[in-house]
């Protein structure tokens, strides 16, 4: 059995109190780290109901074209221009789904940092639609060396402290690599499955 004497009893006591000091002295600096990155957060300029409008505004504006190139596609189809047809399905497909996601985050970025609200940025096509597996390939390839271009941009952006243009330039980088890229490559290679 351990005894304990009045001088372990204080020397207990002074580790206690030194233990509580280190405590408060802790929460305290997480606190005062918190109230700075929140004060931060408040003298972000804020957003305005003209902006919110305006992303609306390009969320639909992005939707109408998507649905104008589906409706565009039936008639490339019915007229039997397969390729233009597909080039335009895959593109409206994207522009009804994933463009208006695509440019309200986008919107909301530039708003929250103050900057005018960018033009809507539906998927664009590749005009003519690649009518064979050479042509699919090579519209493919620019896609991707624009998308690079819009990459190296955004390093540019980010580094010189402009998140809205960056983020903007890796979307586009984003959507040229892995939307308008493969949906040629797809067009040109169902074009010469097709023989058309």
């Amino acid at each position: 059995m351990t005894q304990y004497s009045s001088s372990n009893r204080n020397r207990n006591s002074h580790n206690l109190k030194v233990g509580r000091r280190g405590v408060i002295g802790l929460g305290a600096a997480a606190g005062a780290t918190l109230a700075a990155g929140l004060f931060s957060l408040s003298t972000a300029p804020t957003a305005h109901a003209d902006d919110f409008t305006e992303i609306l505004s390009n969320e639909t504006a992005v939707f109408d074209v998507g649905e104008a190139q589906l409706s565009t596609a039936a008639t490339d189809f019915g007229s039997s221009a397969i390729p233009a047809g597909l080039s335009n399905e895959f593109a409206g497909l994207f522009n009804v789904t994933l463009g208006g996601p695509d440019n309200v985050l986008l919107d909301t970025i530039e708003a929250l940092a103050g900057k005018p609200i960018s033009v809507a940025l539906p998927i664009a096509l590749t005009s003519p639609a690649p009518t064979d597996l050479a042509e699919g390939l090579s519209d493919a390839q620019n896609w991707l060396t624009i998308g690079q271009d819009n990459f190296s941009a955004a390093d540019t952006d980010f580094l010189g402290g402009d998140w809205g243009d960056g983020l903007a330039n890796v979307i586009a980088g984003l959507n040229f690599d892995l939307v308008n890229s493969p949906d040629d490559f797809l067009v040109g290679a169902i074009s010469s499955l097709l023989g058309v």
